[in-house]
């Protein structure tokens, strides 16, 4: 039995990525497991490297050896593993400077990772991935999943850099374009799954059902997000957030109003 307690207290469902309830649902002790099999199909989806035992998660991170007078970096969830790869995975709804983000993000990463003393080849594996869903970034592609990595390029010829970084962009806008509904390519791929479950999925009981029923283990997020919308100061966080969406477009609606209205006058 699935139980995910939507509408709990007669809310509408909270958007999983939402960060404040992303924060809560992938970045607890009790989350490990939910947030790496999440980090795994995507990874899996790209074709790249797994990541093995998380060791160590974190919400809202700041810890990462910061330098007096430099701006910090507040990262979602980050994991450790239990061979010392990092992982930040980060929810995006709305700053489209994606691209300056990803860099300082992966750079605070993977800044502190090497002791006094270590060598450059002590260098963990950093993986950064995140859930964008603020405008299209590559708009002459239907792809959702771009990844990067350290390139050289010499003389019109590329050669591959260091392996220890690679960055995950999953374009949610293009996502739910593709799959706007339920259906069996989406219920045959667990990374599909997934992005279905947190752009649309979480807010229907028998959607979440059918995925549970087809993808094991998906069943814990399920339970992680139903705690999580039974959290008042969640559920109080996301309302004054939902309460200031409102209030801003009212402004921005008079003003057009008086715009026009003053344009007119003027003839």
């Amino acid at each position: 039995m699935v139980d995910a307690r939507f509408g709990n207290g007669g809310h509408e469902p909270i958007s999983p990525l939402f960060n404040a309830a992303f924060v809560r649902v992938f970045g607890r002790e009790e989350s490990k497991g939910t947030t790496r099999d999440l980090v795994n199909s995507l990874l899996d989806y790209v074709g790249a490297e797994r990541i093995g035992e998380v060791e160590s998660i974190a919400s809202e991170a700041t810890e990462l050896g910061q330098s007096v007078g430099c701006k910090s970096a507040r990262l979602d969830v980050r994991l450790v593993t239990a061979d010392g790869s990092l992982v930040d995975l980060e929810s995006e709804r709305e700053d489209p400077n994606y691209n300056d983000r990803f860099l300082y993000y992966a750079a605070k990463t993977i800044s502190g990772s090497i002791p006094t003393g270590g060598r450059y080849t002590d260098i963990p594996r950093t993986v950064v991935i995140i859930l964008y869903d603020a405008k299209i970034a590559f708009p002459g592609s239907d792809e959702f999943v771009s990844t990067a990595s350290l390139v050289w390029d010499c003389g019109g010829e590329s050669f591959p850099g260091s392996a220890q970084m690679l960055l995950v962009m999953v374009e949610l806008k293009k996502f739910r374009k593709l799959h706007p509904v339920l259906d069996d390519e989406v219920l045959s791929s667990r990374a599909l799954s997934w992005l279905y479950l947190l752009t649309e999925g979480y807010r229907n009981e028998e959607d979440v059902a059918m995925i549970v029923q087809s993808t094991p283990g998906l069943e814990e997020f399920a339970k992680l997000y139903g705690f999580a919308m039974d959290d008042p100061n969640l559920v109080a966080a996301y309302e004054l957030k939902q309460s200031s969406i409102i209030t801003e477009h009212a402004i921005i609606d008079d003003a057009v109003e008086r715009g026009m209205a003053q344009g007119m006058a003027q003839g």
